[in-house]
């Protein structure tokens, strides 16, 4: 199974395998009541991982604004540290 970035991936069960192509972003949403266990394997050997929040709060806020339409207050609501987990 391929999941693409603006795509819901149904059917994932227990012990489900997908894989994600090239760059395409993807995160993971845990809809049971058990714990999601979640392997990252990559074919390189060097990986640099790129917090969107922390790059968007390190940015120019001009440039947030006028890119995405946050205005400054919405900026400041943005992490400026990355958070491995986020709860929802």
């Amino acid at each position: 199974m391929t999941g693409i970035a603006s795509e819901s991936v149904p059917g994932i069960r227990s012990e489900s395998l997908t894989t994600f192509i090239g760059i395409s972003s993807h995160y993971i949403e845990n809809t049971g009541d058990t714990d999601v266990m979640f392997l990252e394997m990559f074919k390189s050997d060097q990986f640099v991982d790129v917090s969107l929040n922390n790059w968007l709060r390190r940015m120019p806020p001009e440039a947030v604004t006028a890119h995405l339409n946050l205005n400054q207050e919405q900026i400041a609501e943005i992490p400026a540290e990355k958070e491995l987990v986020i709860p929802g």
